[in-house]
Protein backbone atom coordinates (compact mmCIF):
# COMPACT_ATOMS: atom_id res chain seq x y z
CA UNK A 1 0.00 0.00 0.00
CA UNK A 2 1.40 3.24 -1.07
CA UNK A 3 0.44 6.77 -0.08
CA UNK A 4 1.23 9.90 -2.33
CA UNK A 5 0.23 13.45 -2.48
CA UNK A 6 -0.80 15.12 -5.48
CA UNK A 7 -2.36 18.44 -6.69
CA UNK A 8 -5.53 18.05 -9.23
CA UNK A 9 -7.41 21.44 -10.08
CA UNK A 10 -10.88 19.95 -10.81
CA UNK A 11 -14.20 21.67 -8.81
CA UNK A 12 -16.34 19.79 -7.57
CA UNK A 13 -19.17 20.48 -5.39
CA UNK A 14 -18.77 18.95 -1.78
CA UNK A 15 -20.80 18.18 1.17
CA UNK A 16 -18.91 18.23 4.88
CA UNK A 17 -18.52 15.00 6.51
CA UNK A 18 -21.33 12.88 7.52
CA UNK A 19 -22.51 12.12 10.99
CA UNK A 20 -21.85 8.28 11.64
CA UNK A 21 -24.60 6.41 13.68
CA UNK A 22 -23.16 2.93 13.35
CA UNK A 23 -21.27 1.32 16.39
CA UNK A 24 -19.49 -1.81 15.24
CA UNK A 25 -16.46 -3.64 15.22
CA UNK A 26 -16.10 -2.62 11.87
CA UNK A 27 -15.52 1.18 12.80
CA UNK A 28 -16.50 4.02 10.23
CA UNK A 29 -13.24 5.91 9.68
CA UNK A 30 -14.44 8.93 7.48
CA UNK A 31 -17.15 10.14 5.10
CA UNK A 32 -18.40 12.53 3.34
CA UNK A 33 -19.85 13.20 -0.48
CA UNK A 34 -19.98 14.95 -3.47
CA UNK A 35 -22.38 15.29 -6.11
CA UNK A 36 -22.46 15.69 -10.04
CA UNK A 37 -25.40 16.86 -12.55
CA UNK A 38 -26.10 14.40 -15.20
CA UNK A 39 -29.14 15.91 -17.64
CA UNK A 40 -31.81 17.06 -14.77
CA UNK A 41 -30.46 14.51 -12.63
CA UNK A 42 -28.59 15.04 -9.48
CA UNK A 43 -26.44 12.00 -8.83
CA UNK A 44 -24.88 11.99 -5.03
CA UNK A 45 -21.77 10.00 -4.45
CA UNK A 46 -21.91 8.76 -0.51
CA UNK A 47 -18.19 8.08 0.18
CA UNK A 48 -15.96 7.21 3.08
CA UNK A 49 -13.48 5.06 4.80
CA UNK A 50 -14.07 1.32 7.06
CA UNK A 51 -11.73 0.09 9.62
CA UNK A 52 -11.69 -3.69 10.43
CA UNK A 53 -11.54 -3.82 14.49
CA UNK A 54 -13.15 -7.24 14.67
CA UNK A 55 -10.23 -9.09 15.16
CA UNK A 56 -10.45 -11.24 12.67
CA UNK A 57 -10.88 -12.01 8.90
CA UNK A 58 -14.10 -10.53 7.50
CA UNK A 59 -15.86 -10.37 4.06
CA UNK A 60 -19.17 -9.54 3.14
CA UNK A 61 -18.80 -6.17 4.81
CA UNK A 62 -22.19 -4.39 4.00
CA UNK A 63 -23.25 -0.50 5.02
CA UNK A 64 -26.50 0.41 5.12
CA UNK A 65 -26.98 4.12 4.59
CA UNK A 66 -30.29 6.46 6.23
CA UNK A 67 -30.50 9.40 3.80
CA UNK A 68 -31.51 12.43 5.95
CA UNK A 69 -32.85 15.66 5.19
CA UNK A 70 -31.24 19.27 6.87
CA UNK A 71 -33.09 18.46 9.91
CA UNK A 72 -31.60 15.20 9.90
CA UNK A 73 -34.89 13.26 9.19
CA UNK A 74 -34.78 10.59 7.83
CA UNK A 75 -36.01 10.51 3.75
CA UNK A 76 -34.58 7.10 2.49
CA UNK A 77 -32.48 4.34 3.02
CA UNK A 78 -29.50 2.52 0.82
CA UNK A 79 -26.92 0.12 1.15
CA UNK A 80 -23.01 -0.56 -0.21
CA UNK A 81 -20.35 -2.82 0.06
CA UNK A 82 -16.79 -1.97 1.14
CA UNK A 83 -14.43 -1.99 -1.79
CA UNK A 84 -12.17 -4.72 -0.37
CA UNK A 85 -13.89 -8.03 -0.42
CA UNK A 86 -11.94 -9.19 2.30
CA UNK A 87 -10.20 -7.56 4.90
CA UNK A 88 -7.99 -8.71 7.90
CA UNK A 89 -7.80 -7.39 11.26
CA UNK A 90 -7.03 -3.50 11.41
CA UNK A 91 -7.07 -3.09 7.58
CA UNK A 92 -9.07 -0.16 5.89
CA UNK A 93 -11.28 0.34 2.94
CA UNK A 94 -13.35 2.67 1.05
CA UNK A 95 -16.56 2.65 0.56
CA UNK A 96 -18.97 4.09 -2.21
CA UNK A 97 -22.97 4.21 -2.49
CA UNK A 98 -23.95 6.61 -6.22
CA UNK A 99 -27.56 7.26 -5.41
CA UNK A 100 -29.70 9.72 -7.02
CA UNK A 101 -32.38 10.72 -5.04
CA UNK A 102 -35.33 12.28 -5.63
CA UNK A 103 -36.01 16.45 -5.34
CA UNK A 104 -39.32 15.69 -3.59
CA UNK A 105 -37.33 13.78 -0.41
CA UNK A 106 -35.22 17.47 0.10
CA UNK A 107 -32.30 15.25 0.64
CA UNK A 108 -29.26 16.83 2.34
CA UNK A 109 -26.77 14.35 4.00
CA UNK A 110 -26.23 10.94 4.54
CA UNK A 111 -25.35 8.86 7.69
CA UNK A 112 -24.05 5.21 8.53
CA UNK A 113 -26.52 3.40 10.10
CA UNK A 114 -25.24 0.09 10.54
CA UNK A 115 -22.44 -2.48 9.47
CA UNK A 116 -22.94 -5.95 8.67
CA UNK A 117 -20.29 -8.62 7.58
CA UNK A 118 -19.41 -12.18 8.14
CA UNK A 119 -16.47 -13.63 9.62
CA UNK A 120 -14.05 -15.23 6.69
CA UNK A 121 -13.33 -17.83 5.23
CA UNK A 122 -10.51 -16.83 3.13
CA UNK A 123 -7.42 -15.45 4.49
CA UNK A 124 -6.86 -11.69 2.81
CA UNK A 125 -4.17 -11.66 -0.26
CA UNK A 126 -3.01 -8.37 -1.12
CA UNK A 127 -0.74 -6.79 -3.65
CA UNK A 128 1.49 -4.19 -3.81
CA UNK A 129 0.44 -1.40 -5.53
CA UNK A 130 1.77 2.15 -5.99
CA UNK A 131 0.67 4.99 -7.49
CA UNK A 132 2.86 6.98 -9.54
CA UNK A 133 3.22 10.56 -11.82
CA UNK A 134 1.77 9.49 -14.86
CA UNK A 135 3.80 10.82 -17.57
CA UNK A 136 4.13 14.47 -18.59
CA UNK A 137 1.44 16.15 -20.11
CA UNK A 138 -1.31 13.52 -19.16
CA UNK A 139 -4.23 15.16 -17.98
CA UNK A 140 -4.72 16.23 -14.60
CA UNK A 141 -7.82 13.65 -13.69
CA UNK A 142 -5.48 10.70 -15.12
CA UNK A 143 -3.89 8.07 -12.03
CA UNK A 144 -1.22 5.73 -12.78
CA UNK A 145 0.14 2.91 -11.29
CA UNK A 146 1.92 -0.27 -11.04
CA UNK A 147 1.04 -3.65 -9.06
CA UNK A 148 3.17 -6.44 -8.11
CA UNK A 149 2.24 -10.04 -6.53
CA UNK A 150 4.87 -10.14 -3.89
CA UNK A 151 2.87 -12.87 -2.20
CA UNK A 152 3.81 -16.61 -3.22
CA UNK A 153 0.33 -17.90 -4.96
CA UNK A 154 -1.00 -17.05 -8.56
CA UNK A 155 -3.72 -15.09 -8.56
CA UNK A 156 -6.16 -13.81 -11.18
CA UNK A 157 -8.70 -10.86 -11.90
CA UNK A 158 -6.64 -8.51 -9.95
CA UNK A 159 -8.13 -5.13 -8.58
CA UNK A 160 -6.67 -1.89 -7.87
CA UNK A 161 -8.36 0.34 -5.14
CA UNK A 162 -7.33 4.03 -4.88
CA UNK A 163 -8.41 5.92 -1.61
CA UNK A 164 -8.78 9.74 -1.97
CA UNK A 165 -8.58 12.31 1.18
CA UNK A 166 -8.16 15.67 1.48
CA UNK A 167 -5.93 17.31 3.66
CA UNK A 168 -8.10 16.28 7.21
CA UNK A 169 -7.16 13.94 6.28
CA UNK A 170 -10.99 13.18 5.60
CA UNK A 171 -12.26 10.12 2.74
CA UNK A 172 -13.60 12.30 -0.47
CA UNK A 173 -13.57 9.33 -3.17
CA UNK A 174 -12.04 6.47 -4.22
CA UNK A 175 -12.03 4.40 -6.98
CA UNK A 176 -11.61 0.70 -7.99
CA UNK A 177 -9.52 -0.39 -11.69
CA UNK A 178 -9.19 -3.88 -13.03
CA UNK A 179 -5.60 -4.11 -13.71
CA UNK A 180 -4.10 -6.82 -16.54
CA UNK A 181 -0.31 -8.32 -16.47
CA UNK A 182 2.09 -6.72 -18.07
CA UNK A 183 3.19 -9.91 -19.79
CA UNK A 184 -0.89 -10.19 -21.02
CA UNK A 185 -3.85 -12.14 -19.24
CA UNK A 186 -5.44 -11.74 -15.77
CA UNK A 187 -3.43 -13.91 -13.57
CA UNK A 188 -0.36 -12.52 -11.25
CA UNK A 189 2.55 -15.46 -10.66
CA UNK A 190 4.91 -14.46 -8.04
CA UNK A 191 6.74 -11.11 -9.10
CA UNK A 192 4.17 -10.71 -12.17
CA UNK A 193 3.60 -6.92 -12.76
CA UNK A 194 0.56 -4.90 -13.97
CA UNK A 195 0.11 -0.97 -15.34
CA UNK A 196 -3.22 0.62 -14.84
CA UNK A 197 -3.99 4.36 -16.10
CA UNK A 198 -7.24 5.39 -15.83
CA UNK A 199 -9.20 9.04 -15.10
CA UNK A 200 -10.82 10.07 -11.77
CA UNK A 201 -14.39 11.64 -11.81
CA UNK A 202 -14.66 13.32 -7.82
CA UNK A 203 -12.93 16.13 -8.87
CA UNK A 204 -11.04 16.92 -5.33
CA UNK A 205 -8.21 18.77 -5.02
CA UNK A 206 -5.47 18.46 -4.06
CA UNK A 207 -5.39 15.45 -2.37
CA UNK A 208 -3.32 12.13 -1.69
CA UNK A 209 -4.04 8.61 -3.02
CA UNK A 210 -3.55 5.23 -0.92
CA UNK A 211 -3.49 2.66 -3.45
CA UNK A 212 -3.79 -1.46 -2.99
CA UNK A 213 -4.73 -4.22 -4.70
CA UNK A 214 -6.66 -7.53 -4.48
CA UNK A 215 -7.51 -10.53 -6.03
CA UNK A 216 -10.44 -12.20 -6.94
CA UNK A 217 -11.50 -14.61 -3.89
CA UNK A 218 -12.48 -18.00 -6.96
CA UNK A 219 -12.65 -20.79 -4.96
CA UNK A 220 -16.12 -20.97 -3.34
CA UNK A 221 -16.38 -23.18 0.29
CA UNK A 222 -19.99 -24.14 1.20
CA UNK A 223 -21.55 -24.42 3.62
CA UNK A 224 -19.46 -21.27 5.25
CA UNK A 225 -19.65 -22.98 8.75
CA UNK A 226 -20.62 -26.70 9.20
CA UNK A 227 -23.13 -27.86 11.74
CA UNK A 228 -22.74 -31.49 12.31
CA UNK A 229 -25.42 -31.58 14.75
CA UNK A 230 -26.03 -33.68 17.93
CA UNK A 231 -23.76 -36.71 17.74
CA UNK A 232 -23.71 -38.98 20.85
CA UNK A 233 -20.44 -39.48 23.29
CA UNK A 234 -18.10 -41.81 21.86
CA UNK A 235 -20.13 -41.84 18.31
CA UNK A 236 -19.10 -39.96 15.36
CA UNK A 237 -21.11 -38.09 12.90
CA UNK A 238 -19.90 -36.25 9.51
CA UNK A 239 -21.13 -34.00 6.81
CA UNK A 240 -19.48 -32.38 4.04
CA UNK A 241 -17.67 -28.88 2.96
CA UNK A 242 -17.92 -28.61 -1.24
CA UNK A 243 -15.48 -26.57 -2.50
CA UNK A 244 -15.84 -25.29 -6.34
CA UNK A 245 -13.04 -24.04 -8.03
CA UNK A 246 -14.71 -21.16 -9.88
CA UNK A 247 -11.07 -19.35 -11.43
CA UNK A 248 -9.53 -20.70 -14.68
CA UNK A 249 -6.13 -22.47 -13.37
CA UNK A 250 -6.24 -25.50 -11.70
CA UNK A 251 -6.33 -25.65 -8.21
CA UNK A 252 -4.36 -27.81 -6.03
CA UNK A 253 -5.43 -28.38 -2.44
CA UNK A 254 -2.27 -29.74 -0.13
CA UNK A 255 -3.73 -30.00 3.57
CA UNK A 256 -7.31 -30.79 4.90
CA UNK A 257 -6.78 -30.19 9.07
CA UNK A 258 -9.84 -30.30 11.31
CA UNK A 259 -9.37 -29.46 15.05
CA UNK A 260 -9.19 -30.10 17.66
CA UNK A 261 -8.25 -33.69 17.46
CA UNK A 262 -9.45 -36.31 17.99
CA UNK A 263 -13.03 -35.05 18.37
CA UNK A 264 -12.74 -33.77 14.76
CA UNK A 265 -11.12 -35.24 11.67
CA UNK A 266 -11.07 -34.34 8.30
CA UNK A 267 -11.13 -36.44 4.74
CA UNK A 268 -10.50 -34.71 1.98
CA UNK A 269 -11.79 -36.12 -1.79
CA UNK A 270 -10.28 -33.71 -3.92
CA UNK A 271 -7.95 -34.49 -6.77
CA UNK A 272 -4.42 -33.60 -7.14
CA UNK A 273 -5.89 -30.60 -9.19
CA UNK A 274 -9.20 -29.22 -9.87
CA UNK A 275 -9.78 -28.41 -12.65
CA UNK A 276 -11.97 -25.07 -13.39
CA UNK A 277 -15.32 -24.92 -12.64
CA UNK A 278 -15.42 -28.41 -11.06
CA UNK A 279 -16.06 -29.25 -7.36
CA UNK A 280 -15.05 -31.59 -4.37
CA UNK A 281 -16.09 -32.46 -1.02
CA UNK A 282 -14.03 -32.71 1.94
CA UNK A 283 -15.81 -34.48 4.73
CA UNK A 284 -15.60 -33.96 8.58
CA UNK A 285 -16.48 -36.08 11.20
CA UNK A 286 -16.94 -35.25 14.75
CA UNK A 287 -16.46 -37.92 17.74
CA UNK A 288 -17.67 -36.04 20.94
CA UNK A 289 -15.88 -36.43 23.86
CA UNK A 290 -18.20 -35.04 26.27
CA UNK A 291 -21.78 -33.67 25.67
CA UNK A 292 -22.49 -30.17 24.88
CA UNK A 293 -21.21 -27.91 22.23
CA UNK A 294 -18.39 -29.00 20.73
CA UNK A 295 -16.65 -26.09 18.43
CA UNK A 296 -13.91 -27.00 15.95
CA UNK A 297 -12.15 -25.71 12.79
CA UNK A 298 -11.30 -26.97 9.24
CA UNK A 299 -8.51 -25.17 8.03
CA UNK A 300 -8.08 -26.20 4.31
CA UNK A 301 -4.85 -25.33 2.21
CA UNK A 302 -4.54 -24.63 -0.94
CA UNK A 303 -2.40 -22.34 -3.83
CA UNK A 304 -5.05 -20.03 -4.55
CA UNK A 305 -5.73 -16.65 -3.19
CA UNK A 306 -7.50 -16.90 -0.18
CA UNK A 307 -5.54 -19.89 1.26
CA UNK A 308 -5.63 -20.70 3.98
CA UNK A 309 -9.32 -20.99 4.37
CA UNK A 310 -11.22 -21.46 7.76
CA UNK A 311 -14.45 -23.24 8.43
CA UNK A 312 -16.37 -23.29 11.71
CA UNK A 313 -17.26 -25.91 12.95
CA UNK A 314 -19.76 -27.13 15.66
CA UNK A 315 -21.32 -29.89 16.84
CA UNK A 316 -23.29 -30.99 20.11
CA UNK A 317 -22.62 -33.94 22.37
CA UNK A 318 -25.48 -36.01 23.19
CA UNK A 319 -26.35 -39.01 25.44
CA UNK A 320 -29.28 -41.15 25.44
CA UNK A 321 -30.83 -42.56 28.82
CA UNK A 322 -33.50 -44.88 29.06
CA UNK A 323 -36.84 -44.95 31.69
CA UNK A 324 -39.09 -47.62 32.02
CA UNK A 325 -43.29 -47.46 33.00
CA UNK A 326 -43.56 -48.73 35.17
CA UNK A 327 -40.46 -47.62 36.53
CA UNK A 328 -39.03 -49.91 39.20
CA UNK A 329 -40.30 -53.50 38.76
CA UNK A 330 -43.30 -55.17 36.59
CA UNK A 331 -45.39 -57.30 38.23
CA UNK A 332 -47.35 -60.11 37.29
CA UNK A 333 -49.13 -61.24 40.45
CA UNK A 334 -50.46 -64.41 41.86
CA UNK A 335 -53.48 -65.21 39.62
CA UNK A 336 -52.40 -67.22 36.90
CA UNK A 337 -52.46 -70.87 37.27
CA UNK A 338 -48.97 -72.93 35.57
CA UNK A 339 -49.50 -74.58 32.29
CA UNK A 340 -52.50 -72.17 31.16
CA UNK A 341 -52.17 -69.61 27.99
CA UNK A 342 -49.64 -66.43 29.19
CA UNK A 343 -50.50 -63.01 30.93
CA UNK A 344 -49.20 -59.99 28.85
CA UNK A 345 -48.08 -56.77 30.01
CA UNK A 346 -47.26 -53.55 28.12
CA UNK A 347 -43.71 -51.33 29.39
CA UNK A 348 -43.08 -48.20 27.97
CA UNK A 349 -39.57 -47.41 27.16
CA UNK A 350 -39.10 -43.76 26.92
CA UNK A 351 -35.66 -41.79 25.62
CA UNK A 352 -34.94 -39.64 28.59
CA UNK A 353 -31.73 -38.16 26.99
CA UNK A 354 -30.82 -35.31 24.53
CA UNK A 355 -29.68 -37.65 21.44
CA UNK A 356 -30.67 -40.35 19.55
CA UNK A 357 -31.39 -43.81 21.40
CA UNK A 358 -30.18 -46.86 19.18
CA UNK A 359 -31.47 -50.31 20.74
CA UNK A 360 -29.45 -53.81 19.98
CA UNK A 361 -32.15 -56.30 21.61
CA UNK A 362 -34.99 -56.47 23.79
CA UNK A 363 -35.38 -59.89 25.42
CA UNK A 364 -35.70 -61.25 28.87
CA UNK A 365 -33.03 -63.04 30.73
CA UNK A 366 -35.50 -66.28 31.21
CA UNK A 367 -37.03 -67.00 27.82
CA UNK A 368 -38.81 -70.34 29.02
CA UNK A 369 -41.39 -68.62 30.93
CA UNK A 370 -41.09 -64.70 30.01
CA UNK A 371 -40.89 -63.19 26.69
CA UNK A 372 -40.66 -60.20 24.85
CA UNK A 373 -42.30 -58.23 21.82
CA UNK A 374 -40.19 -54.97 21.34
CA UNK A 375 -41.13 -54.56 17.41
CA UNK A 376 -42.80 -51.49 18.22
CA UNK A 377 -39.32 -49.66 19.24
CA UNK A 378 -37.41 -49.26 16.33
CA UNK A 379 -34.33 -51.66 15.44
CA UNK A 380 -31.23 -51.11 14.59
CA UNK A 381 -29.81 -48.82 12.38
CA UNK A 382 -32.92 -46.63 13.20
CA UNK A 383 -33.30 -44.78 16.58
CA UNK A 384 -35.41 -43.56 18.82
CA UNK A 385 -35.46 -39.97 18.95
CA UNK A 386 -34.96 -37.79 22.59
CA UNK A 387 -38.07 -37.45 23.94
CA UNK A 388 -39.57 -40.43 22.04
CA UNK A 389 -41.50 -43.54 23.23
CA UNK A 390 -42.19 -46.99 22.31
CA UNK A 391 -44.26 -49.78 23.95
CA UNK A 392 -43.03 -53.33 25.08
CA UNK A 393 -44.86 -56.58 25.26
CA UNK A 394 -43.80 -58.93 28.32
CA UNK A 395 -45.42 -62.26 28.95
CA UNK A 396 -46.05 -64.64 31.23
CA UNK A 397 -46.08 -68.38 30.97
CA UNK A 398 -44.83 -70.59 33.05
CA UNK A 399 -44.78 -74.22 32.46
CA UNK A 400 -44.72 -75.16 36.07
CA UNK A 401 -45.40 -73.51 39.57
CA UNK A 402 -43.92 -71.60 41.84
CA UNK A 403 -42.44 -67.86 42.69
CA UNK A 404 -40.07 -66.00 39.88
CA UNK A 405 -37.94 -63.62 39.39
CA UNK A 406 -36.32 -62.62 36.18
CA UNK A 407 -35.22 -58.81 34.28
CA UNK A 408 -36.25 -57.52 30.93
CA UNK A 409 -33.34 -56.65 29.48
CA UNK A 410 -32.88 -53.72 27.00
CA UNK A 411 -29.19 -53.93 25.54
CA UNK A 412 -28.41 -50.30 23.57
CA UNK A 413 -26.00 -47.60 22.88
CA UNK A 414 -26.99 -45.69 26.62
CA UNK A 415 -25.83 -49.65 28.55
CA UNK A 416 -27.98 -52.29 29.43
CA UNK A 417 -30.63 -51.71 31.44
CA UNK A 418 -33.54 -54.10 33.94
CA UNK A 419 -36.78 -53.79 34.66
CA UNK A 420 -37.26 -56.57 37.51
CA UNK A 421 -40.39 -59.21 36.54
CA UNK A 422 -42.11 -60.86 39.03
CA UNK A 423 -44.79 -63.62 39.15
CA UNK A 424 -46.33 -65.98 41.18
CA UNK A 425 -48.16 -69.48 39.43
CA UNK A 426 -50.14 -71.41 41.21
CA UNK A 427 -50.55 -75.21 41.06
CA UNK A 428 -47.77 -78.05 41.97
CA UNK A 429 -44.29 -77.12 41.24
CA UNK A 430 -41.15 -79.66 41.17
CA UNK A 431 -37.44 -78.29 40.47
CA UNK A 432 -34.11 -80.39 40.68
CA UNK A 433 -31.33 -78.13 42.44
CA UNK A 434 -27.79 -78.89 42.55
CA UNK A 435 -26.36 -76.71 45.71
CA UNK A 436 -29.33 -74.31 44.94
CA UNK A 437 -28.81 -74.31 41.75
CA UNK A 438 -32.18 -74.95 38.94
CA UNK A 439 -30.13 -77.73 36.36
CA UNK A 440 -31.22 -79.45 33.35
CA UNK A 441 -28.00 -81.08 32.25
CA UNK A 442 -25.01 -82.63 34.64
CA UNK A 443 -21.37 -84.07 33.54
CA UNK A 444 -19.79 -86.58 35.83
CA UNK A 445 -16.55 -86.59 33.06
CA UNK A 446 -14.15 -88.93 33.32
CA UNK A 447 -14.61 -92.00 35.32
CA UNK A 448 -12.58 -95.14 35.59
CA UNK A 449 -14.06 -98.65 33.70
CA UNK A 450 -16.81 -100.56 36.07
CA UNK A 451 -15.53 -98.02 39.08
CA UNK A 452 -18.88 -95.97 40.52
CA UNK A 453 -17.88 -92.31 40.76
CA UNK A 454 -18.56 -90.62 43.72
CA UNK A 455 -21.81 -89.99 45.07
CA UNK A 456 -24.16 -86.28 43.60
CA UNK A 457 -27.12 -85.69 45.42
CA UNK A 458 -29.56 -83.54 43.45
CA UNK A 459 -32.39 -82.18 45.44
CA UNK A 460 -36.38 -82.15 44.62
CA UNK A 461 -38.26 -79.43 45.56
CA UNK A 462 -42.05 -78.61 44.85
CA UNK A 463 -41.75 -74.86 44.87
CA UNK A 464 -45.61 -74.59 44.15
CA UNK A 465 -48.50 -73.76 46.02
CA UNK A 466 -50.51 -77.62 45.83
CA UNK A 467 -49.16 -81.03 46.53
CA UNK A 468 -46.74 -82.50 43.98
CA UNK A 469 -47.58 -86.07 43.18
CA UNK A 470 -44.66 -88.20 41.39
CA UNK A 471 -45.80 -91.25 39.87
CA UNK A 472 -42.30 -92.27 38.35
CA UNK A 473 -38.71 -91.97 38.71
CA UNK A 474 -36.09 -93.44 36.57
CA UNK A 475 -32.58 -93.20 35.52
CA UNK A 476 -31.39 -95.09 32.42
CA UNK A 477 -27.87 -95.60 31.11
CA UNK A 478 -24.59 -96.15 33.45
CA UNK A 479 -26.42 -93.78 36.18
CA UNK A 480 -27.98 -95.37 38.92
CA UNK A 481 -29.94 -93.29 41.66
CA UNK A 482 -31.31 -93.88 45.40
CA UNK A 483 -33.50 -91.34 46.69
CA UNK A 484 -35.16 -90.32 50.13
CA UNK A 485 -38.58 -89.47 48.11
CA UNK A 486 -40.04 -93.23 49.35
CA UNK A 487 -42.23 -95.43 46.99
CA UNK A 488 -43.71 -94.03 43.65
CA UNK A 489 -46.77 -92.59 44.26
CA UNK A 490 -44.86 -89.99 46.60
CA UNK A 491 -46.92 -86.96 47.46
CA UNK A 492 -45.09 -84.19 48.19
CA UNK A 493 -46.72 -80.76 50.26
CA UNK A 494 -45.69 -77.43 49.31
CA UNK A 495 -42.16 -76.09 50.37
CA UNK A 496 -41.29 -79.77 50.80
CA UNK A 497 -38.19 -81.69 48.98
CA UNK A 498 -35.88 -85.22 48.98
CA UNK A 499 -33.32 -85.66 47.25
CA UNK A 500 -31.39 -88.16 44.64
CA UNK A 501 -28.21 -89.92 45.38
CA UNK A 502 -26.71 -90.37 42.09
CA UNK A 503 -23.58 -92.48 40.63
CA UNK A 504 -22.34 -92.88 36.94
CA UNK A 505 -20.50 -97.19 36.31
CA UNK A 506 -18.88 -96.57 32.61
CA UNK A 507 -19.53 -99.88 31.58
CA UNK A 508 -17.99 -99.18 28.41
CA UNK A 509 -14.97 -96.71 27.12
CA UNK A 510 -16.01 -93.57 25.61
CA UNK A 511 -18.97 -91.06 25.84
CA UNK A 512 -21.61 -92.22 28.09
CA UNK A 513 -25.36 -90.85 28.22
CA UNK A 514 -28.44 -91.38 30.08
CA UNK A 515 -30.79 -89.18 32.57
CA UNK A 516 -33.53 -88.73 35.51
CA UNK A 517 -37.18 -88.42 34.48
CA UNK A 518 -39.63 -87.81 36.98
CA UNK A 519 -43.42 -87.90 35.83
CA UNK A 520 -45.80 -86.10 38.34
CA UNK A 521 -48.81 -83.41 37.93
CA UNK A 522 -46.74 -80.47 37.76
CA UNK A 523 -48.06 -78.29 34.51
CA UNK A 524 -45.34 -79.94 32.63
CA UNK A 525 -45.94 -83.19 33.59
CA UNK A 526 -42.84 -84.33 33.53
CA UNK A 527 -38.57 -83.48 34.66
CA UNK A 528 -35.82 -84.46 34.41
CA UNK A 529 -31.84 -84.20 33.94
CA UNK A 530 -29.91 -85.06 31.23
CA UNK A 531 -26.29 -87.14 32.13
CA UNK A 532 -22.99 -87.05 30.14
CA UNK A 533 -19.85 -88.85 31.63
CA UNK A 534 -16.92 -90.38 29.79
CA UNK A 535 -15.57 -93.95 30.63
CA UNK A 536 -11.78 -94.21 30.66
CA UNK A 537 -8.96 -96.81 32.08
CA UNK A 538 -7.44 -95.99 34.92
CA UNK A 539 -4.37 -94.26 33.60
CA UNK A 540 -6.29 -91.83 31.79
CA UNK A 541 -8.98 -91.24 34.82
CA UNK A 542 -9.15 -87.42 35.54
CA UNK A 543 -8.96 -85.83 39.18
CA UNK A 544 -12.05 -85.52 41.00
CA UNK A 545 -13.37 -82.72 42.69
CA UNK A 546 -14.60 -83.62 47.04
CA UNK A 547 -18.22 -83.72 45.44
CA UNK A 548 -17.17 -86.63 43.22
CA UNK A 549 -17.66 -84.54 39.57
CA UNK A 550 -14.72 -84.53 37.45
CA UNK A 551 -13.14 -80.64 37.89
CA UNK A 552 -14.97 -78.07 35.06
CA UNK A 553 -16.97 -80.47 33.66
CA UNK A 554 -20.31 -79.61 35.65
CA UNK A 555 -22.68 -77.47 33.43
CA UNK A 556 -25.31 -76.04 35.90
CA UNK A 557 -28.26 -75.07 32.60
CA UNK A 558 -31.12 -73.68 34.86
CA UNK A 559 -34.39 -75.01 33.85
CA UNK A 560 -36.25 -72.06 34.83
CA UNK A 561 -34.22 -68.74 35.53
CA UNK A 562 -34.23 -66.34 38.86
CA UNK A 563 -36.54 -68.81 40.16
CA UNK A 564 -36.88 -68.87 43.83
Amino acid sequence: MTLIAGAIAFPAATLPAMPVAAVSPIRVVTSSQWTETLGAAQVVHMVGQIQNQSGGNVASVQLNLDWLDSNNAVVGHSSTSSTKKVLANLDYSPFEDIEFPAAVLHYDNFRVASITYSPSIATPYHLDAVSTPCPSGSPVDEVCGTVTNTGALTVEDVTAILTYTDSSPKTVGQDAWPVDNDNGGSSFAHGDQGHFTFFRLDGHSPISITADAEPSYLVDVSPPSLDIGPVNVGKSGQQDVTLTNNGSLPLHVSTVLATPTPEFAAISHCPSALAPGLACQVTVQLTPAASGPRPGTLTISDDAAGSQRTVPLTGTGTAPAVAFDPPTVLAFGTALRAGTPGVHKNVTLTNTGDGPLTIISIATDDATNFSSDGSACPAAPYSLPPGAKCPIDVAFAPVIAGPYAANLVVTDDAGTQQLPLTALATGPGAQLRLGGTVISSLDFGQVVLNTPSSPLTITLVNNGTEPLIVTAMTTSGDFKQTTTCGTVPVTMAPGASCVFILTFTPSLAGPRAGDLTLTDNAANLQQSVAFTGSGVTGASAGRRLSTGIHRGNLHDATIIRRRR
